[in-house]
């Protein structure tokens, strides 16, 4: 939109109303107006874009839009021939167009070549002009991490039986949120009952999580009581069963068999969008264009 013809400048070009070009009637001489109505007769002293110095006392308390309009002569409007682009808003699209892209695309894995495995930690695959580089822990821990999580979605967490139950004591706020949430840690595996004045008894444990340490992990559950939510007992069973998959996957220099490469491959169905628990990547790919370069066969 075109700026408005009867804005005041300055001798240094700077509009009228900016803090070091305050208007004064003793240098009304250095004001010269951009319009085409520079052929007028001579406006008095007090004139200012059309405004006597009276008018601008008068005006100076109206708002904007009631001496301008909806646009004030500031402001600049634009329309959405000519709005310019929100790069923030671009990037943001094009970096999930790449994310979904990758988690969309899979590796035919009934197709790959098994090349052999780097420091017994990663397992080299070949496809036509693409290499295929899996970290074995990291693919590893996140199959574990998502059997874990399927069961307990499913509510059909296997048990283990304590030898000796585990009995732990409570405040009172503490005994009521347990209360409150019985169930809700049953359905995580544990098997929980009131025991008595702000005392508690577990007798089995989910097997998943059979190395836990059963004090602290209560003592996570209890830490802010106040605060607690359903959501953050789920948080920290997910921290927990993250813990585990962990522990129980292979890991990095691990020599595995041919048998259990060729089943770990199996078993990840070519996703290459999947992380480990922890969101590290499990796969990486180089093309042959991208070694070549390396090497400089080509630029």
């Amino acid at each position: 939109k075109k700026q408005s013809e009867n804005k005041v400048y300055s001798e240094n070009n700077a509009p009228y109303g900016a803090a070091e070009n305050v208007f004064s009637p003793e240098k009304d001489d250095s004001f010269n107006y951009l319009s085409e109505k520079k052929s007028e007769p001579e406006r008095k002293q007090t004139d200012i874009g059309g405004f006597t110095k009276e008018d601008e006392i008068i005006l100076s308390n109206k708002p904007l839009h009631e001496l301008f309009g909806d646009t004030p002569p500031n402001e600049i409007s634009v329309t959405d021939d000519n709005m310019p682009p929100d790069y923030s808003q671009v990037a943001a699209m094009e970096a999930k167009k790449i994310l979904d892209g990758i988690e969309k695309r899979r590796i035919e894995f009934d197709q790959c070549k098994y090349r052999g495995s780097l420091f017994n930690t990663y397992l080299v695959y070949e496809l036509r002009d693409t290499v295929y580089i899996i970290d074995q822990h990291a693919a590893h821990e996140r199959l574990l991490f998502d059997r874990y999580q399927k069961k307990y979605s499913d509510r059909n967490v296997p048990r283990q039986q304590l030898l000796y139950p585990f009995l732990f004591d409570t405040n009172a706020k503490e005994e009521q949120f347990l209360l409150q949430n019985m169930m809700l840690i049953r359905n995580m595996g544990f098997s929980i009952e009131h025991f008595g004045v702000q005392s508690f008894r577990i007798t089995e444990i989910p097997v998943d999580l059979q190395d836990i340490n059963i004090k602290d992990f209560f003592d996570d559950i209890l830490a802010d009581v106040d605060e607690l939510k359903d959501i953050k007992l789920e948080n920290i069973l997910k921290d927990k069963l993250a813990s585990a998959a962990c522990k129980h996957a292979v890991k990095g220099g691990m020599e595995l068999t041919r048998e259990e490469v060729d089943s770990l491959f199996n078993m990840l169905e070519g996703d290459m969008g999947l992380k480990c628990p922890h969101g590290r990547p499990i796969c990486v790919q180089l093309t042959k264009k991208q070694i070549e370069k390396m090497f400089k066969r080509i630029v």
